[in-house]
């Protein structure tokens, strides 16, 4: 399916997606000295990596669809070569970066160690595939940019995911598209968006959908909890609902 730039939205999530953008003035304009809460609540003080130019990740594109990331707590639910971790702290987040592997572990420690990174900024912790080490509403957004067929029992993993996440529990996926690619996973570990859409609804989410194109190579999909209300979110114009 070519999904083009529109949102995908399952029929049964009808007018709750959260207009993303209006806090996309946030991102690039936080570098050095920029001040970002704890996970706790506490508020300090540490230099942030400089801000460098992005390439084929699109990062900034990405942080806008997650209603900008600055002063905010996001999870790195598989921090891998540690990109989007120091791509999160260029934009000002607080970040709890996590992996499996030993290796990804020691190296963003000593990343963080070079870089002189304090514990206000960037906090990093052991998990396993099964299991985030999060607590219960302890950041404002989730981010998994590791293939998403590797993770095994979506449900319940992503049901814990959701635990940790304030309302309306935001969490984003990025995966690559089923085509063939100049960078990428292998092809025999791409599946297409809507198997990803579909996983979503068991762990407790409400209001799933994706975007196809905004990113070269890949797709989003965003997953949350439907807020009523005002207040609370609504469907972006130009969305598509998914047959």
């Amino acid at each position: 399916m070519n999904l083009n730039n529109a949102m995908l939205i399952r029929p049964i999530l009808i007018g709750s997606m959260l207009v993303l953008f209006a806090s996309c003035g946030n991102e690039g304009g936080t570098t050095e000295g920029s001040t970002a809460p704890t996970a706790g609540g506490n508020t300090t003080t540490s230099q942030p990596p400089p801000r460098t130019s992005d390439d084929w990740h699109s990062t900034d594109t990405l942080f806008a669809m997650m209603g900008g990331v600055n002063g905010k707590v996001v999870a790195d639910l598989f921090v891998g070569d540690g990109y989007y971790t120091m791509k999160l702290l260029e934009a000002g987040a607080h970040v709890i970066a996590m992996d499996d592997d030993p290796r990804n572990i020691e190296a963003i420690t000593a990343k963080k160690k070079e870089m002189n990174i304090g514990d206000d900024r960037l906090e990093i912790r052991t998990c396993t595939p099964g299991s985030p080490n999060l607590n219960i509403a302890e950041v404002d957004i989730a981010l998994c940019t590791r293939p998403f067929i590797s993770i095994p029992d979506h449900t319940g993993y992503f049901t814990k995911v959701k635990a940790s996440i304030k309302p309306p529990c935001q969490l984003f996926i990025v995966d690559f598209l089923q085509e063939q690619t100049p960078v990428g996973t292998p092809m025999d570990q791409r599946i297409p968006s809507e198997m990803v859409m579909d996983a979503m609804e068991p762990a407790g989410f409400t209001d799933i959908g994706a975007y196809g194109l905004k990113l070269p190579y890949r797709f989003v999909v965003q997953a949350m909890e439907f807020v009523e209300g005002p207040d609370g979110p609504v469907m972006p114009q130009g969305t598509v609902q998914v047959p």
